[in-house]
């Protein structure tokens, strides 16, 4: 029977876009844009908690039709997103270090760079690989024990902790020992928006629904949705209150997120649409997208100041937004047609 994973797909491709063009309008156009439109791209925090829980979804899916070749399953799963977050640190380490070598960069930045590559990530965005496998691990080594309900109450506790030290950080203000705690964990390890305290708790939420569909658990689709509105209004809610009336440094962990992505993936599935060719192609290009983003962002426009590269999103911020888009998917494309000739090239998509 085939699967009705079309939704999703879609759903994941179309998310991809949105991260790509809320960090453009972030990054280059904020002050330059309509305000409600600038307030609006906020709600791009919902889309690495649902590629998260997709990975973990489909993944487990597998996992649990076959538990006898569970561990082999992970094994082979944890080896790809290792080599993938390899080969794209070489790409964006190759960018960042020829960057330095023209401009220049001091000791302290080389060392603070390694010490994030070390205990965070190599480039920004693509902190989400070493997060996944952490996320992964972490739940199969729980799992196998036959402790799912441990699972999730340990991903609930530490989303919480995530939750407290980012968008919610500003409530540890009063305590300077906790604020000082904090701001030395960063230190280290930059955010709390990472494997243990981010993706584990959403690879377990996509699991969660992997293990529910396996034990015939269902909802009926007019639930979902209901549900997914309801919730999709009160993450919006409480990202705004944090943006517009708290001293939030951010908005990207919020605890209605959860239920959101949780019902917003239990509504993909009831869409009866089977993933064909061309959706298969969307989700693949997805993640493609969303790793390749930062060669145009910022990659390209470092090494190249005053060049094209960086003009263009300093430029009119509708074009810098149409160039961003375009040149990510070409990239993405031509990683795509390259990688079906190039087992190398292909480890990256």
């Amino acid at each position: 029977m085939k699967r009705q994973n079309g939704a999703i797909d879609l759903v994941k491709f179309l998310f991809a876009l949105l991260i790509v063009a809320a960090h453009y309008i972030s990054e280059y156009a904020t002050g330059r844009i309509p305000a409600l439109l600038d307030i609006g791209s906020s709600v791009y925090v919902v889309v690495v908690p649902f590629f998260f829980a997709c990975s973990g979804y489909f993944l487990f899916r597998k996992v649990f039709a076959n538990e006898e070749t569970g561990k082999e399953t992970i094994k082979s799963y944890l080896r790809r997103i290792g080599l993938m977050y390899g080969l794209w640190s070489v790409v964006y380490v190759g960018l960042q270090t020829a960057a330095w070598l023209r401009h220049g960069a001091t000791a302290e930045s080389w060392a603070r760079y390694i010490l994030n590559a070390l205990t965070y990530s190599t480039y920004k965005t693509i902190w989400f690989l070493p997060a996944l496998c952490i996320g992964v691990g972490l739940f199969w080594r729980i799992y196998r024990k036959k402790c799912i309900k441990r699972a999730l109450i340990w991903s609930a506790v530490l989303y919480v902790l995530g939750c407290v030290g980012a968008s919610y950080s500003f409530l540890l203000q009063d305590s300077a020992t906790i604020s000082g705690a904090l701001h030395g964990y960063e230190y280290v390890f930059v955010s709390t928006r990472n494997g243990l305290f981010h993706g584990f708790p959403l690879v377990v939420l996509g699991a969660l629904i992997a293990y529910q569909e396996q034990r015939g658990s269902t909802i009926k689709p007019a639930t979902c949705w209901i549900l997914t509105i309801l919730t999709g209004v009160a993450f919006v809610a409480e990202a705004l209150v944090l943006k517009l009336f708290c001293d939030a440094v951010n908005v990207n962990t919020l605890f209605m997120l959860v239920p959101f992505t949780y019902f917003l993936i239990r509504t993909c599935l009831t869409i009866p649409v089977t993933s064909g060719k061309g959706l298969r192609w969307m989700r693949s290009m997805s993640t493609t997208v969303f790793l390749s983003q930062r060669i145009w962002l910022s990659a390209l426009p470092e090494l190249l100041p005053g060049t094209f590269f960086a003009g263009v999103l300093y430029g009119n911020p509708y074009l810098g937004l149409c160039w961003t888009l375009a040149a990510t998917l070409l990239t993405a494309a031509a990683l795509q047609w390259v990688g079906k000739r190039s087992r190398l090239i292909g480890a990256m998509c």
